[in-house]
């Protein structure tokens, strides 16, 4: 019984992560459609495109579909030397150091560094995403319990005890909002003509499980991570730019579609569905 538990655990954990992958693919796929038809649509063609948070895993899948398209030229902006060392080897020998911005969007605000090197790039393609981590005390009362739970005949190890925190000064509202903006202004400082937001569902739902995590009990806390991306989004809607925001939406028969809002000087806001 417990070895059919243990394949029937492995079969769904194995389903979710193909249907992530998926879904990941589907984003990076839908954002390179998205820059060329907003290119098409205004009549200028968006060759020059910066990727940012191009490190994570939903950044590396847009860089590198760039990076093989030949239409474009693309840039890489990361939070850190080590997270650029780390991308160019995913790519080596295909991506040069002339190709990475170094720059933690949580406190480039005001910043001009990144500004240079980025003359007549033409679309920023935003991935950037505040990154929870694994409690080290929830991990640490859940090994406790372990003995106690054999004991009385439970699952020896209760992963739905576990918890996540946000590393310091990487909160949603520090990452997710004040440094999409930053970027946003950055965008604008540069001259680029169209950005590409890469949302995430729930945005407008305030009781999804991802808004819990950094709060406390009593509700306060550093949590909100789709709320703070959806105040973003609209930030950028009343930018003034053109802009495309990508969004999974919730499956249906099991099949993963996108949402996506574009507007470009050439169209009035729309709304468009990809399967």
């Amino acid at each position: 019984m417990t070895t059919l538990t243990t394949m029937t655990m492995t079969t769904t954990t194995m389903i979710k992560r193909t249907i992530l992958a998926v879904c990941l693919l589907t984003l990076a796929t839908s954002t390179v459609a998205a820059l060329s038809s907003a290119g098409a649509a205004s009549g200028v063609p968006l060759s020059k495109v910066l990727v940012t948070g191009a490190a994570g895993r939903t950044g590396q899948l847009v860089f590198g579909a760039l990076l093989r398209d030949a239409r474009f030229e693309t840039k890489a902006l990361v939070r850190s030397a080590a997270s650029g060392k780390k991308l160019r080897k995913s790519f080596d020998p295909s991506v040069g150091l002339d190709q990475i911005v170094v720059c933690d969007v949580a406190s480039m605000a005001g910043d001009d560094t990144p500004a240079k090197g980025l003359e007549g790039y033409q679309a920023m393609v935003i991935c950037t995403s505040a990154v929870p981590a694994l409690s080290k005390w929830s991990l640490f009362k859940a090994v406790l319990k372990v003995p106690v739970n054999v004991i009385r005949r439970k699952k020896a190890f209760d992963f739905r005890s576990l918890s996540f925190v946000w590393k310091k000064g990487q909160y949603p509202e520090m990452v997710d909002y004040q440094g999409t903006i930053a970027q946003i202004e950055l965008a604008k400082k540069v001259g680029m003509q169209h950005v590409v937001v890469v949302g995430s569902m729930g945005g407008t739902d305030p009781t999804n499980f991802l808004n819990t995590i950094g709060k406390k009990k009593d509700g306060t806390g550093n949590g909100d991570i789709l709320l703070w991306k959806r105040k973003a989004e609209r930030y950028l809607v009343e930018s003034g730019l053109d802009y495309t925001i990508v969004s999974p939406t919730k499956p249906t028969n099991q099949t993963i579609f996108l949402e996506m809002e574009t507007r470009t000087l050439a169209h009035s806001p729309c709304l468009a569905h990809a399967r």
